[in-house]
């Protein structure tokens, strides 16, 4: 039986008011807009693995990414699909 995946998002921890950033979209291919697809609940199938690039966005915070290490959580809601 699937399990079902939805409201993704990701913390920052390491930060004096951790931040968040949340799921907007999924691509094929790391940095291109071609075959992009808006946010939505996923399967995942029982002994499967599932590759999936997703796209996050900062909300309005004033914080701005450096080129450093930065501690992060994934953060989403399970659920039991029904069907295989």
């Amino acid at each position: 039986m699937p399990i079902i995946i939805s409201n993704l998002r990701v913390i920052i921890c390491d930060e004096e008011t951790p931040k968040l950033l949340t799921f907007v979209a999924t691509v094929k291919k790391l940095a291109k807009d071609e075959d992009r697809a808006f946010t939505t609940q996923f399967p995942v199938r029982g002994r499967e693995a599932l590759l999936l690039i997703c796209e996050f966005q900062r909300q309005q915070c004033g914080m701005f990414f450096e080129k450093r290490t930065y501690n992060v959580e994934l953060q989403g809601k399970t659920g039991i699909g029904i069907g295989s």
